[in-house]
């Protein structure tokens, strides 16, 4: 969550290759590092029912949504997703 710097349950890129895209960068959510962190979440979830830890599944569970629906918002634009959340025309 370090990474998350608007409180939208999304990673924010900085604009350097901070991805596992060898020098592509990123601006903001991305599709790939978006991704990434919710099917994270979603295994976090998963793991946590499994260990019978319910405090944690409810935790991550709320932070799955709240990625789910930041993830959609900012990079479904009706056709497919956009590489990530910055004005380029080259998606």
């Amino acid at each position: 969550q370090k990474w998350d710097t608007d409180n939208d349950g999304l990673i924010e890129n900085e604009g350097f290759p901070d991805q596992t895209y060898d020098i592509w960068t990123a601006f903001g959510p991305s599709a790939y590092t978006g991704e990434l962190w919710i099917s994270a979440l979603s295994a976090m979830k998963e793991i946590a029912s499994v260990m019978k830890d319910h405090s944690t599944e409810l935790t991550y569970e709320a932070l799955y949504g709240k990625a789910y629906l930041a993830y959609e918002a900012k990079l479904w634009n009706g056709k497919y997703f956009n590489y990530d959340s910055s004005k380029s025309v080259h998606h």
